[in-house]
Formats: C-alpha cells, sequence, structure tokens
C-alpha cells in the first residue's frame, strides 16, 4: 500500500492499470493484514508546491507485489481467494519543517540502527564456563546477520569448543519487544530469535565443532536482558547467548 502525490488526476492507461511509482510506501513492504486492528502508513514526502491530489493505492504489478495468505475467520465456507480488501480511514497531510519533527516515520526511526557493544576484556583468571557466558554476541533491529565484533566472540568460543571436545554448549536466541510483536504479525520474522541462534551455529560449524555439541532455542522476547525503554536497552535483548552444560 503506498500514496502518490499528483498535480493531476489519475491516468490510466487501456487496461485501467495505474502507472505510477508511490512516493509513500508502507514501512519495511510489510503485507498489511491485521483484521483486528489498524495499522498505520507513514512517512516524509518533500512537496514541490503543485500538488492537488493524493492517491492510494499498490502500485506495484501483480509480479513484484508480496502475498501473503491469511488465516480465514471462524465460519468462513468456500475456499479462499488471492485478493485484498481495505478500510481506509484517518488520512492526514501535515506540513513540518524538519525530517524528524514527524513522529511516526519507522524510517526516521531506523535512521541509525543501534547494535549493543559490549566490553571485549576477558578476566585472565576467568574459566571456560565464564568465557561462554560472556561470548554473548548482538544484532542490529531485524538483523540476523553476524558482525565482526560477534565474529572475535564466536572465533574464540570456536578456540574452546575444539581444545575442549568435551564440551556441549546450549545456544539462545533473543529479540527485543518490537521485534516479538512484529514476529506474531509477519511470517518472515516467526523465528527470528532461532534463526540468530542457528547463524552462530552454522558459523561455529564452519570453524570445526560438530553441532551435535550444541543445543539450540528461539526464545523470542521471553527472556529480556534488559526492561529499558531506551534505544541502548532494546539492543541489549537483540541477542544471542551461550551456556556451557556438559563436560
Amino acid at each position: 500500500l503506498g500514496l502518490y502525490f499528483s498535480s493531476s488526476d489519475l491516468e490510466k492507461d487501456e487496461k485501467g492499470n495505474v502507472i505510477l511509482d508511490a512516493q509513500v510506501k508502507n514501512n519495511f513492504q510489510r503485507v498489511l493484514k491485521n483484521t483486528v486492528k489498524w495499522e498505520t502508513v507513514c512517512n516524509v514526502y518533500t512537496a514541490t508546491g503543485k500538488e492537488k491530489y493524493l492517491i492510494i493505492g499498490n502500485f506495484d504489478p501483480d509480479s513484484k507485489t508480496i502475498k501473503e495468505k491469511i488465516n480465514p475467520p471462524e465460519g468462513l465456507q468456500g475456499p479462499q481467494v488471492q485478493m485484498a480488501y481495505y478500510y481506509i480511514d484517518d488520512v492526514s497531510v501535515v506540513p513540518i519543517e524538519r525530517f524528524s519533527d514527524c513522529n511516526c516515520s519507522a524510517e526516521k526511526k531506523r535512521a541509525v540502527d543501534v547494535v549493543y557493544s559490549k566490553e571485549m576484556s576477558t578476566d585472565k583468571d576467568a574459566g571456560d564456563a565464564e568465557i561462554i557466558a560472556n561470548s554473548t554476541i548482538y544484532f542490529g533491529y531485524l538483523k540476523k546477520d553476524l558482525n565482526s565484533s560477534a565474529l572475535i566472540d564466536l572465533d574464540r568460543l570456536a578456540e574452546i569448543m575444539l581444545n575442549h571436545p568435551e564440551y556441549k554448549v546450549k545456544i539462545s536466541g533473543h529479540t527485543d519487544m518490537e521485534e516479538g510483536q512484529l514476529a506474531e504479525e509477519e511470517v518472515i520474522y516467526k523465528n527470528l530469535s532461532r534463526d540468530r541462534a542457528y547463524m552462530a551455529l552454522d558459523y561455529l560449524a564452519k570453524k570445526g565443532v560438530k553441532k551435535d555439541r550444541f543445543e539450540v532455542y528461539g526464545m523470542g522476547d521471553k527472556v529480556p536482558e534488559s526492561t529499558g525503554k531506551t534505544p541502548l536497552s532494546k539492543a541489549k535483548n537483540r541477542r544471542v547467548e551461550f551456556e556451557l552444560i556438559g563436560q
């Protein structure tokens, strides 16, 4: 779903298709499929001063339109069909002086993605169990790729595991609360916490550590490291933790 500002009335080709490139699109290009509550589509548009019309709709061709099947309501009879029906309400255009004045733009909120960075030094007298527990790695919002800081921790963990073939480790992936809520609505984020854990597992396996020495869990947002609401607090929750469980 997108919005288009125009200085002229809507134009169509001979097939009735709209030939436009949406200037405002829904955040993250998510499929809007919530049948219970309203969802917001919002962004910032730089006006030319000639705008007279605001057109709302899907401007992508069928080949580029993302489709997802939703669960039918109880009692619905007959097969489902590929179509979408939307109610649109509370449309507003509000002038602002600065991009930061827009309170609803997810793109503005995520302009700087916070990835938590912990203290890298470890007590020289620390045992393997403590070093493994301190090997927690962190992720950006909705990300599951491993950054350079994570690779340092994983390399050290792999070295310990290779030196001690009797060790077994538990890997737990986590999300922050916002990611957890999105995972309930969007299929592509449903297993984000588990995917993060498996990214770590796959990397350790490439370093030569056998996968059967690990237990892997996706905890979602159920076990937060921080309950704060600041970007830094949320960043602490986007993590994968390690625990020595057998030796």
